[in-house]
């Protein structure tokens, strides 16, 4: 079941990823942002937000089957409320993510963004993505949570978990994303946006679509699977 996971945050991530680096045009504050590059490849922002919200209700779903049914208890006591907290984790950041971007093009929305900034004053993209402050303040906290399961892939708090230090590596991986996330969206320093974006773009490939297809296409993900306790 994580893998159907994988498969769905891999190109979730690669796609918020890109809106992110500015390939794809779905983000426009209102108050007008220059110093954040966007190419002319155009994209809806309202699907954007459709695709995030779909596939957030789905790994809720997901979460709750793999809590209720304890699907990797043979790995350990702990497994299965980790990994389906990671899922919810990651589908709450979805969910937050939609509804910002849906907010964000909400006329009543425009319209008290606009208002709040005075006539011929510098442009501040802060204003137009307050929509994500949620997003933001969010990930702070699930960046540490996220983090300190890493940490226990590598024994380091507790041994409940098995130790897989490529796994604590790829949470940790996570870790950074929702750091990242809170960096930009949460206090506002939109000139790392940009990295933020490929950064996603990198870890959706590497630690996410990767897994996924290997194991569907081979029934193995190399020595991330043979590291793995049977």
């Amino acid at each position: 079941m994580v893998y159907l996971v994988l498969y769905l945050v891999g190109a979730l991530l690669f796609v918020n990823g890109m809106i992110c680096a500015g390939v794809i045009t779905a983000f426009s504050p209102v108050a007008g942002a220059p110093n954040i590059g966007i190419l002319t490849l155009g994209f809806s922002a309202s699907g954007v937000a459709d695709l995030n919200l779909i596939i957030g209700a789905i790994m809720v779903i997901l979460a709750i089957l793999i809590i209720a049914m304890d699907t990797y208890k043979g790995f350990g006591d702990t497994v299965s409320a980790v990994v389906s907290s990671a899922v919810l984790t990651f589908a709450i950041a979805y969910l937050l993510l939609g509804f910002g971007l849906f907010n964000m093009y909400n006329p009543e929305y425009a319209a008290l963004a606009k208002a709040a900034v005075t006539a011929g004053a510098k442009p501040n993209p802060f204003v137009g993505f307050a929509a994500f402050q949620p997003l933001g303040w969010y990930s702070l906290p699930m960046s540490v949570f996220v983090f300190i399961c890493g940490l226990g892939y590598f024994h380091i708090f507790g041994s409940h978990l098995p130790k897989v230090p490529q796994f604590g590596l790829l949470w940790i991986s996570y870790a950074i994303a929702f750091f990242l996330f809170f960096w930009v969206f949460g206090l506002g320093n939109f000139s790392a946006l940009t990295f933020t974006g490929w950064y996603c773009v990198a870890i959706s490939i590497v630690t996410i679509a990767y897994p996924a297809l290997a194991y569907f296409n081979a029934g193995a993900v190399g020595v991330w699977y043979r590291s793995t306790p049977a």
